[in-house]
């Protein structure tokens, strides 16, 4: 993604006159940086189990404290372990700053006195457009067994507009 050139812009300069040295300076800068984010993220690792456990009001217990499980949603037996879900999200990101500071300062000739005024200010404007799109095991999975998960379940990808200085924006694709 293109970004554009940095536009500096810097200048300094002091006179000494009868009544003292008086300087100036004066500076701007402009930046404008597009980028791209993007990134995968893995839900909780969840346990699934669909049968061979009991019920989810009566659990088997083993001797041995564990809870069996004879089959799983993924085709297998026994206790699966896998993520709750997973999420993809591509970000892009423009962002528009602009600063620049005023200085001037007088000294006198005996160096007894010395004022400063400076005046900066610093403006930016923040917009990113993000697509994103989640995966997630349907049925909500307790953290302690038994816990049964049903089959997958994709949700649309979905748009938002957002601005640091205004609130987001969504849309379903």
């Amino acid at each position: 993604m293109p970004s554009h050139r940095p536009i500096p812009f810097s200048h300094s300069d002091s006179i000494r006159t009868e009544f003292g040295r008086f300087g100036l300076l004066l500076d701007y800068a402009r930046s404008h940086v597009i980028t791209r984010t993007e990134s995968v993220v893995m839900d909780k690792i969840d346990m699934y189990c669909g049968s061979g456990y009991g019920t989810k009001d009566h659990a088997i217990v083993n001797p041995d404290g564990s809870i069996p499980c004879t089959s799983n949603p993924f085709g297998g037996t026994g206790w699966a372990f896998a993520p709750d879900g997973i999420r993809y999200s591509q970000v892009d990101y423009d962002r528009d700053r602009i600063g620049s500071t005023v200085a001037t300062q007088y000294e006198n000739n005996s160096k007894s006195l010395l004022a400063t005024i400076q005046y900066t200010d610093s403006s930016y404007h923040n917009a990113w457009l993000e697509d994103a799109s989640h995966a997630k095991m349907e049925d909500g999975a307790s953290e302690h067994p038994p816990s049964t998960r049903g089959p997958v379940r994709s949700w649309p990808a979905h748009r938002r507009w957002c601005s640091a200085r205004t609130a987001c924006c969504s849309r379903d694709s």
